[in-house]
């Protein structure tokens, strides 16, 4: 099954992310799944996942996948993030998960 949806378009990266974590925020299903709660980003994706974020049943082993292959690098930029940053990280994995 193909689903068509809307794309935003954002002036900087920043805004993106803004509106990004705005968005899981304001959503109490990304609260009830663990998106806020989860202590990694493995966790993380498994949690949007379960919310219902993405409509690829493989959504979060993607993702995970990608994580894992570059771990190394998420963990440096996990350590310069204030408040961990996991939300930030996944969003990256997607993006890179575009880029295939």
């Amino acid at each position: 099954m193909t689903v068509t949806g809307k794309f935003r378009k954002y002036p900087s990266i920043k805004d993106s992310f803004a509106d990004y974590i705005s968005f899981l925020k304001s959503n109490p299903r990304y609260t009830t799944a663990g998106v806020f709660t989860a202590t990694t980003p493995q966790e993380q994706a498994q949690a949007l996942q379960r919310a219902g974020y993405a409509t690829d049943p493989n959504y979060s082993k993607l993702i995970t996948s990608i994580i894992d292959s570059i771990s190394g690098s998420i963990q440096t930029a996990l350590k310069s993030i204030p408040g961990g940053g996991t939300a930030l990280i996944v969003l990256m994995a997607a993006g890179l998960l575009l880029l295939r």
